[in-house]
């Protein structure tokens, strides 16, 4: 059966679950493509944390077409880089920040998350997206014409398609697709500054009738791969642009899964193989392989082969077009 693109009729509602960076930048582009846009957040407010999280590769290119690159850009950390010490402090070895992602100067910024959620916040102000703060789903009740949800308040309300950027331990997948364990991959390690393990979620799948999810609710990186919040920017716009594209949210679905999966796949798989196994080894053989490559790398003055993996990821993916379906 042919897909069937969309053309201009009366607008969809969607339920956005969650107003991390997926959640802002998926409700600034259905707004943008004319989607009745309401954010439920546990919450009183949107995220605010303040670690620090990388924007480059086609990121940069949502940011800039989102007219948010500049402010984002003046507000960019100047990171001093990697430095490794032995058991005793003394020096092993660096890594100077430009080594760490291999992308051309303007294409590669890091900033605190809370200038990234306060630059997608302000763009929201001012739209037609509505805002349901310290709710949640209680209930959902996924259907062929549309999804039923009660709220934690209370509150029932049917909306065309529901969305899930809730984050890694997303109740909204859960919900959708049950108890799903063995698509989280923990990584090895526990870090008390983030109070998480890291850990990846991975599935094959990303909807399920007229519910889909973004952002780390779908495929979380782990922060070892640097690019979460790169890649929740990219989700959100091919999200948002399929579904302006297409009449039926299945279609949508599949579409922005076909194009997203094996990119993001990729950019998980960095974690595992490289971000874990070079920079946090899991046991001793891999930390004395770890401190002669860094002595290698100290004496060469050369780390280009840890960022060329990392470059080749940044730029394999291209962004659509979807200019002609905004609709304000």
């Amino acid at each position: 059966m042919p897909v069937k693109l969309r053309s201009r009729s009366p607008a969809q509602s969607v339920l956005i679950s969650g107003a991390g960076v997926a959640g802002l930048a998926t409700a600034y582009w259905l707004d943008r493509f004319g989607f009745e846009v309401t954010i439920v957040e546990r919450t009183g407010s949107a995220a605010k944390a303040n670690y620090p999280v990388n924007v480059h590769g086609a990121a940069i290119e949502v940011v800039e077409r989102m007219g948010a690159f500049s402010r984002l850009w003046a507000a960019r950390a100047h990171k001093p880089g990697l430095r490794f010490v032995n058991a005793d402090g003394h020096p092993i070895g660096s890594i100077a920040s430009e080594d760490l992602i291999d992308d051309a100067p303007n294409r590669h910024f890091e900033v605190r998350r809370s200038v990234l959620s306060s630059a997608l916040q302000d763009l929201t102000r001012g739209r037609e997206i509505r805002h349901r703060f310290e709710d949640c789903i209680d209930v959902l009740k996924n259907g062929q014409a549309g999804v039923e949800v009660r709220f934690r308040s209370g509150a029932e309300q049917r909306f065309d398609i529901v969305i899930g950027a809730d984050g890694m331990h997303s109740i909204t997948r859960a919900m959708v697709f049950g108890p799903r364990a063995p698509a989280n991959r923990y990584l090895g390690f526990c870090f008390n500054v983030f109070f998480d393990s890291a850990s990846q979620h991975s599935s094959p799948r990303w909807s399920s009738g007229r519910v889909a999810l973004v952002g780390d609710a779908a495929h979380t990186p782990s922060f070892m791969s640097r690019k979460g919040s790169s890649l929740a920017l990219i989700g959100a716009y091919l999200l948002a642009g399929e579904l302006a594209a297409h009449v039926d949210p299945t279609d949508a679905f599949a579409s922005y899964e076909g194009m997203a999966w094996p990119f993001m796949r990729l950019s998980q798989m960095l974690a595992f193989k490289e971000g874990g196994s070079l920079l946090m080894p899991r046991a001793r053989e891999g930390l004395d392989a770890r401190d002669a490559i860094l002595a290698a790398m100290q004496a060469s003055g050369d780390a280009s082969s840890h960022s060329e993996q990392w470059g080749q990821t940044n730029s394999a993916f291209k962004l659509p077009d979807y200019t002609r379906l905004i609709a304000n």
